[in-house]
């Protein structure tokens, strides 16, 4: 398995923001940083998900980008 980590940045009210996903042996991770950028404070929570978690996830993602109005 790769180490890999992907980053996506906040819209301008969350500029701050930072989402972050990387992948363990048996879990997908994902944290959200509050505080990226700024000095060393750490303000993040992260969870945790099993495969079949993560793809509902995914799922339920794509569902409510579709009700996004464009």
């Amino acid at each position: 398995m790769a180490n890999a980590r992907i980053l996506f940045g906040g819209d301008e009210t969350t500029q701050k923001h930072v989402l972050e996903c990387f992948a363990m042996t048996k879990s997908l991770f994902i944290s959200i940083d509050m505080n990226y950028g700024k000095d060393d404070k750490k303000e993040y929570a992260y969870i945790g998900l099993d495969r079949s978690t993560a793809i509902r996830l995914a799922k339920e993602i794509r569902r409510q980008i579709a009700l996004l109005e464009v």
